[in-house]
């Protein structure tokens, strides 16, 4: 019974990895296309290794898909040597498929053509794509290597803090490509980032709706009088201990929508003006309200 049981999950977890595979594929022929259509015809150099290549096209003439494909035999030679063996094979499937995608697109995109009225809708559509095909990648687990790869490398080796990190580099790239283009284009290549971050987060974790707050105050029945009877939130009380291993004390926790957020943190200032809140937005809420777990019968004795 237990060899059917690895039987069937090996069969499972096999077909998950094809589907993950085939959205993959997609997700990096959006990119690849996008990529040779618009931003090597308009040398839009928006960071990462696809930028590096467009600005050393711009003073070499060197095929930008040539260049990518170096660049994608360094990063994994890089990886091998610094980040290890696990980490270089279990990122190969997106370095290949992505390589694959970019050679193929390169004849297709020579046939198409982003000539609207407007070069910044043109921009932003372009910059759009990008982000969903990123996201797409990203929700299936795997990367695309390039960039990627130089970034684990300062955050492990460095110890780079991954955002300062992605600043330096792209950040580096950009300012190339300034000198390259001129300001005018830089601004574009600044405007296509945003964007691209923008709709590559949201396709991978979708819009925050809501808040998770952890309150630290002194006025603890107060604040949660304020939440059941003002806003209509549930909450939870967590004892805590600082990390010293005294002063006890309970701290709130709630997720509340966005619009709410603001009437809390306001109230808790005219409450307890040395009270501590920490906030996160909240991508997922999923199950009934709070008050659904609560008997009725026990409802009804604490007004609930």
């Amino acid at each position: 019974m237990n060899k059917i049981g690895e039987l069937l999950i090996d069969n499972i977890t096999k077909r998950n990895r094809i589907a993950r595979i085939i959205v993959l594929a997609f997700g990096c022929l959006i990119v690849a296309l996008i990529y040779n259509a618009f931003m090597v015809p308009n040398k839009v150099v928006y960071g990462g290794l696809g930028g590096l290549a467009i600005v050393i096209n711009n003073l070499t003439g060197i095929n930008t898909v040539f260049l990518l494909n170096i660049f994608i035999i360094i990063s994994i030679i890089v990886s091998l040597f610094v980040l290890g063996k696990k980490k270089t094979i279990y990122s190969l499937t997106g370095y290949i498929l992505f390589a694959i995608m970019v050679d193929i697109t390169q004849p297709i995109a020579n046939s198409l053509t982003f000539n609207f009225n407007s070069y910044l809708f043109s921009i932003s559509l372009a910059a759009f794509l990008t982000g969903l095909g990123g996201g797409i990648i990203l929700r299936t687990g795997f990367n695309t290597g390039g960039s990627d790869i130089f970034l684990d490398i300062m955050q492990d080796v460095f110890k780079i803090p991954l955002s300062k990190a992605s600043a330096i580099f792209n950040g580096v790239i950009i300012v190339l490509g300034a000198f390259s283009f001129g300001i005018i284009k830089t601004i574009y290549a600044i405007i296509c980032l945003l964007i691209i971050n923008f709709i590559t987060d949201y396709v991978l974790l979708g819009s925050s709706t809501s808040k998770m707050c952890f309150i630290n105050t002194h006025y603890q029945d107060k604040i949660e009088k304020f939440l059941k009877n003002d806003l209509n939130v549930g909450y939870t009380l967590i004892q805590s201990t600082n990390g010293i291993g005294f002063m006890k004390r309970t701290i709130i926790m709630c997720i509340i929508p966005t619009n709410l957020f603001y009437v809390l943190k306001k109230e808790i200032q005219r409450i307890d003006s040395h009270g501590i809140l920490y906030s996160n937005d909240c991508y997922t809420v999923e199950g009934g309200k709070t008050n659904d777990f609560i008997p009725v019968w026990y409802r009804k004795i604490i007004n609930y």
